[in-house]
């Protein structure tokens, strides 16, 4: 009879009900995924000469609060001729030296890079590409680089449109 009211008595402690004595507090934000490698080209050319020399800019910049490991790189050179139909280019046919102006808050190990770039065929056969892959951006990394290139004079062109990229990539939680 003991174990039976305290049964019941366990019971109705278990089946309580409460009541809420305090205001609910409820919060949203939208959530935007934003560059977190912010990339600014100043001083590229609206016009191009075959056999000239031409100097840009390429500042970039970790802008979030967190270290980003194991980064790629990638920059491409394209060019489509005057009917805008793209055109097969071959390595020889453009030289680009890389020249390391400032570099901020350099990751411990990074090397940076001076001199010409050497540029391979994406799988596409529809640019050329350079990539550096496997480097760190900390918190305030930010560098800055004078991107020389040239269509060298014996390259097989006739009038079009130069088109380059660049981009980073960052390897995707699974």
């Amino acid at each position: 009879m003991l174990v039976i009211l305290l049964a019941s008595l366990i019971a109705m402690a278990s089946v309580a009900t409460y009541i809420i004595i305090s205001n609910r507090v409820h919060r949203e934000a939208q959530v935007e995924r934003i560059n977190g490698i912010q990339i600014t080209i100043t001083g590229f050319p609206e016009t191009v000469d075959i056999g000239k020399n031409y100097t840009f800019t390429v500042d970039t910049e970790n802008v979030l609060d967190q270290e980003l490991e194991d980064l790629t790189t990638y920059m491409t050179i394209a060019f489509n001729d005057s009917d805008g139909n793209p055109v097969v280019l071959d390595p020889e046919y453009i030289t680009v030296w890389w020249h390391f102006v400032s570099v901020e808050n350099e990751p411990e190990g990074y090397i940076p890079y001076d001199g010409i770039l050497p540029f391979t065929w994406d799988d596409s056969m529809q640019a050329l590409v350079r990539t550096h892959e496997g480097w760190s951006a900390p918190v305030g990394f930010h560098e800055v680089a004078e991107i020389t290139f040239r269509i060298n004079a014996n390259a097989p062109l006739n009038d079009g449109t130069l088109i380059t990229e660049a981009w980073v990539e960052y390897p995707q939680i699974e």
